[in-house]
């Protein structure tokens, strides 16, 4: 939970960002939307947020697992079940998403300059990787 990380998401288009620590999520989530969302986007990959996700999601809807954790995690099947959902883990994207990524940023409707916040020269790269836990961090750029 970054405040810079919130800040930077507001910059780039968020409706809504939300502090975990001291903001309960599906209340925030569902007073901006006035409904639970038809899909929801899990890209955290840390342990709790594919159940978070699962109860944030509407009656049918769809559970997209795009985070990566990297440690065991336990849901509860029931939730799924009685809510009817398709969970869909992904990896990667296709040629097409690729090439519409990049026409956007091409044509300049997507600007990525605020998600960089560092950019490192070839020496400084190894105390770069150790600094990527620093939340402040988004994008760290090497340069040659």
């Amino acid at each position: 939970p970054s405040p810079h990380r919130r800040t930077l998401a507001t910059q780039l288009g968020a409706d809504l960002v939300v502090d975990p620590r001291s903001e309960n999520l599906a209340d925030a989530v569902f007073a901006a939307a006035g409904a639970p969302a038809p899909v929801v986007f899990e890209c955290v990959g840390i342990e709790g947020t594919l159940e978070d996700a699962m109860e944030l999601v509407a009656r049918g809807g769809r559970v997209i697992v795009a985070g990566v954790c990297m440690k065991e995690d336990r849901i509860r099947p029931l939730v799924g079940i009685n809510k009817q959902l398709t969970i869909q883990f992904v990896l990667g994207y296709t040629p097409q998403e690729f090439a519409d990524s990049l026409a956007a940023l091409g044509d300049g409707s997507i600007d990525t300059a605020p998600m960089v916040t560092r950019e490192v020269s070839l020496d400084e790269l190894p105390a770069a990787f150790a600094a990527l836990a620093d939340p402040r961090d988004c994008k760290v750029v090497l340069r040659f």
